[in-house]
């Protein structure tokens, strides 16, 4: 039994040394000339912890994901490639940038503010502390801040202030999460158009690919309900994707 602990409690370390990864990847991003690129950790209906980069006010121009459950393959439900363990946070967001878009890498271009800065010496202290951020849950019922906790111990949740600009999301369930979000509004518009063509032909492979991994991804462990209507909001959203 001891050594089954053991064996636990390393495998425990070890995911939240690669979520912290995650995280320390995209501090360095922002203070290296993508100061407009936004963090938004959560934890998912699942109870999984989740981390996406997105443009920095739009959570629907989201280019990174990374679910605590990847353990060390970082590049999982983005590109899809390997990478070392060991890789450090400055290399993890090299390899996370070669495959993100050329439009939404230029929207991230930008210095940093000072305000920013501060934010994230107050992030990296509680990522000392042995600590991961989470921006929401799914029963978040106000802006009430950010919080943090050691992985696997709901008990230690402390409070942190929201970053800089941080836009507010309550989500009730996977089709409010931040990807799902822009299609939303997409598809509305389609509805109003007397006619819509969708053409085989012009399909964006990137994001329809994009659509897939999300969807892949938010249907892990929800109830059959849910997993009709976050199908149905992935139909939309590649209906969006080709009307583009």
């Amino acid at each position: 039994m001891p050594a089954e602990i053991d064996r636990l409690m390393e495998a425990q370390a070890q995911a939240a040394a690669a979520a912290q990864k995650v995280i320390r990847a995209g501090m360095h991003m922002i203070v290296s000339g993508y100061g407009n690129l936004a963090l938004l950790p959560y934890i998912a209906p699942t109870g999984a912890w989740r981390c996406e980069y997105h443009v920095v006010g739009r959570p629907d121009r989201t280019f990174f994901r990374y679910t605590a459950a990847s353990g060390a393959k970082y590049l999982a439900d983005h590109s899809g490639g390997t990478l070392r363990r060991s890789i450090q946070p400055a290399a993890l967001a090299e390899a996370i940038m070669k495959s993100v878009p050329d439009h939404l890498r230029v929207q991230c271009q930008g210095d940093a503010t000072a305000e920013t800065i501060r934010w994230l010496a107050q992030l990296g202290a509680e990522l000392d502390a042995g600590r991961l951020p989470f921006a929401f849950h799914e029963f978040s019922e106000a802006d009430h801040g950010w919080s943090t906790f050691v992985l696997g111990d709901s008990n230690s949740v402390h409070t942190m202030p929201s970053p800089p600009e941080y836009v507010v999301r309550l989500p009730v369930s996977p089709t409010d999460m931040p990807f799902w979000a822009g299609y939303r509004d997409r598809i509305k518009d389609l509805q109003h158009c007397e006619e819509a063509l969708f053409c085989p032909e012009d399909i964006q492979g990137e994001e329809i690919t994009q659509i897939a991994r999300q969807l892949w991804c938010d249907i892990q462990g929800l109830d059959e309900v849910d997993g009709v209507e976050l199908a149905r909001r992935a139909l939309e959203a590649a209906l969006a994707a080709l009307s583009c």
